[in-house]
């Protein structure tokens, strides 16, 4: 039986399933790897994703996807900010006139410098504020891109997705957050985006 300290890292076989979207995993298995880093205990992952996240663990452990690290006291004891890069800590969205507001990943320190990495983290850290399956699948998208061209792809489709679900004014903010730190060659396409999003007409 897996104690809840324990850290669990990705495998090869589990890398390799990410990268080719198998459908062997569930959004949810999908979801799950990403958060072992051999870092986080178990604690941590069963607080973010709760429900049956403990047996899941134990389902890809045994499956040969995630294999056991040292936990750490320091890992235990990580502050919310520290929980990693691919889930940010936010407020329940609140609905104000027809649209949900959410709390978004804090970006100062992504506007150091435009890059993949920052792309990703951002917007991965969007998605999960949304607590929503196809959400959490585009996150995986965004984190097994192939290249920027892809993560860019992915990350438009987030925002078209981020748009439906909860409004085009947070979507709009999304959107200019997002082009402060996507890749330069991929920009036009992010601005092109923004401006579609401040054309669209409000639903009704």
């Amino acid at each position: 039986m897996t104690s809840m300290s324990s850290a669990f890292t990705k495998t090869a076989k589990a890398r390799a399933a990410l990268q080719a979207h198998s459908a062997e995993l569930t959004a949810r298995e999908r979801q799950l790897l990403i958060l072992c880093d051999g870092r986080r205990p178990v604690t941590q992952i069963v607080d973010l994703l709760g429900g049956n996240a403990r047996a899941l663990v134990e389902r890809l452990r045994n499956h040969g996807y995630l294999q056991g690290t040292a936990s750490t006291g320091q890992a235990q004891q990580a502050s919310p900010a520290a929980l990693g890069r691919t889930v940010a800590t936010a407020a329940t969205p609140v609905p104000v006139a027809g649209e949900v507001r959410a709390s978004q990943p804090a970006v100062g320190s992504l506007k150091a410098r435009r890059s993949a990495a920052a792309t990703k983290m951002y917007m991965i850290g969007v998605l999960q504020l949304l607590r929503d399956m196809e959400a959490s699948s585009l996150a995986v998208a965004l984190h097994t891109s192939a290249d920027e061209g892809e993560l860019t792809a992915n990350a438009l489709a987030a925002l078209r997705f981020i748009a439906d679900r909860s409004g085009l004014s947070y979507a709009r903010r999304v959107a200019d957050r997002l082009a402060e730190v996507v890749p330069e060659p991929h920009l036009p396409a992010v601005q092109a985006m923004a401006q579609e999003l401040v054309t669209r007409p409000a639903a009704a």
